[in-house]
């Protein structure tokens, strides 16, 4: 566990080879994993989670869009 109390849980590797959407459903189904052992079922949750668990790039390029 992190000092914050959460799992340990990898970044998006914005960066790597392959597919980005690919990749990035993959990861979304790993964190949904996540989600489910930890009994979380709250949307507004899960997302801030994603965008946390995501990582700073990927927090910027949300933070670009428009609500």
């Amino acid at each position: 566990m992190a000092e914050s109390g959460l799992p340990v849980f990898p970044k998006f590797p914005v960066h790597a080879e392959g597919a980005i959407g690919t990749r990035w459903r993959k990861w979304v189904q790993r964190l949904e994993n996540l989600f489910v052992g930890m009994k979380i079922t709250d949307n507004k949750r899960k997302r801030a989670l994603r965008l946390h668990y995501a990582g700073e790039e990927v927090y910027d390029i949300f933070d670009t869009f428009a609500d």
